[in-house]
């Protein structure tokens, strides 16, 4: 009940959403802990939103909601860093994101 109140505040009702939350992975050398982002190679086009990051604590599989949170190790705000250029040749291909998502040093927190 929390979490749809919450959601409801930030003026999104995922009871309306036809479709699943959208995720993806970034590596521990995917993370920047410094104020130095090192312009990517292989790029001419990169792009920056800004996220919520969630640190797990351990994984595991078929995780009930009221067993999810026990999991989490923490939050930070991060920067997804993308080379858009990259992303949008794989997306016309049908491929995976990773070369534009998930690059080394891809994701300051």
């Amino acid at each position: 009940m929390q979490e749809k109140i919450e959601n409801k505040k930030i003026g999104c009702d995922w009871s309306k959403n036809k479709e699943p939350p959208f995720f993806f992975q970034k590596n521990p050398n995917n993370l920047v802990v410094s104020d130095e982002f090192p312009y990517p190679e292989k790029t001419e086009d990169v792009h920056f939103e800004a996220e919520l990051a969630v640190a797990l604590k351990s994984g595991g599989t078929n995780i009930s909601v009221d067993d999810a949170l026990d999991h989490v190790y923490g939050y930070a705000t991060s920067l997804d860093m993308t080379r858009r250029d990259l992303q949008g040749i794989a997306k016309k291909m049908g491929r995976p994101w990773e070369i534009g998502k998930a690059f080394e040093k891809s994701a300051p927190i």
